[in-house]
């Protein structure tokens, strides 16, 4: 296999629960609910993606710790989520060749990027997060995600 950049995330299987609540506590758009995912690896730098281990497959379901809504820098309104798993993944792939270019890993699921007024104000959804298996891709950039009306 060639060396190519990587982008390595596990999409929302429950994108619907986290819709119903988005609309419920008063979002009135988001991105593509089928796009909500968490991102582990970012790396733009060419990679052979033999080296970096593959033995994080099937489910995961995120339970409810330290969630918080958060506003990005590129005006991302994110649901944080806290998750040893997640986190202990990110580190194995640091230590096998991966780099980030943020001062820190904070595992989110971008949910929309048209800020509600009251933000502060919400509970963040506080039901599970169920994730599907890794989805190694090549890193394509920064993506340009489209808002639906909810």
């Amino acid at each position: 296999m060639r060396p190519t950049s990587l982008y390595i995330s596990r999409k929302v299987i429950n994108h619907q629960d986290i819709t119903k609540w988005m609309k419920q506590v008063g979002f009135i758009s988001s991105i593509d609910p089928t796009l909500f995912h968490v991102t582990l690896a970012n790396e733009t730098a060419k990679l052979c993606w033999n080296d970096i281990p593959k033995n994080y497959s099937g489910m995961l379901e995120i339970d409810n710790i330290n969630r918080k809504l958060s506003s990005f820098d590129n005006n991302a309104i994110v649901l944080e989520i806290s998750s040893e798993k997640l986190e202990n993944r990110w580190n194995d792939l640091q230590n096998n060749g991966t780099r980030w270019k943020w001062d820190n890993y904070k595992p989110h699921v971008t949910l929309t990027y048209s800020c509600p007024d009251n933000l502060e104000q919400i509970i963040p959804y506080d039901g599970p997060i169920i994730l599907g298996s890794e989805i190694f891709n090549e890193n394509r950039g920064c993506q340009e995600y489209k808002e639906f009306i909810l």
